[in-house]
């Protein structure tokens, strides 16, 4: 297929963080269209590539605090890919570990938002409740530091979602302020 023939042509490539990325891209692609166990090889991969750099980068003498940040960016949305790639395959527990790696490793606060959405929404549809509360409260703390983007915007839509399906009874004027920021910010960015 067209998808492997990238593939092909992406090993013949030097490891960089373009091919890091070019693979973790690759990757979600795969995974979208359901072949989770060929995105799963091709995850690995990336992060694999963007660890061995990142190390180079971290130890080198004159190490470039753009690139060690690129790298760890890199890694970060990597790990939250493998994590949906596992969710994918049904490994719950796989998916949980991979999410928190990649919220614990996110270089941003929407990056670690990001991450703890993908697993407050698999706590939710695990019926893990508890754990879904705390992350919950957590994730509540961060939304205020979210820079202005449609990302953003994204991420405060999916959070009142989450909380809707943990708490249905919870505070609906809350939730219509947080979304209410979400409205404000996507108007900025017309």
């Amino acid at each position: 297929t067209q998808l492997e023939a990238i593939n092909q042509q992406l090993q013949s490539q030097p490891n960089s963080v373009l091919k890091a990325k070019a693979l973790q891209n690759l990757g979600v692609t795969l995974q979208n269209v359901g072949a989770f166990s060929a995105s799963l090889s091709v995850l690995e991969q990336s992060l694999s590539i963007a660890q061995q750099i990142g190390v180079a980068v971290d130890t080198g003498p004159s190490a470039n605090s753009t690139s060690t940040a690129a790298n760890s960016t890199v890694a970060s949305t990597v790990l939250l890919a493998l994590g949906r790639t596992w969710q994918g395959l049904s490994d719950v527990d796989q998916a949980l570990s991979f999410y928190e790696q990649a919220s614990a490793s996110a270089t941003t606060p929407l990056n670690q938002v990001n991450a703890r959405l993908s697993q407050l929404g698999l706590l939710i549809s695990t019926d893990q409740r508890s754990a879904a509360q705390t992350l919950l409260a957590k994730i509540r703390m961060q939304l205020p530091a979210l820079p202005a983007s449609r990302s953003a915007v994204y991420a405060y839509v999916n959070f009142v979602q989450s909380w809707m399906q943990l708490s249905p009874k919870a505070s609906s004027l809350e939730m219509m302020q947080i979304l209410s920021t979400a409205v404000d910010q996507a108007e900025q960015l017309k």
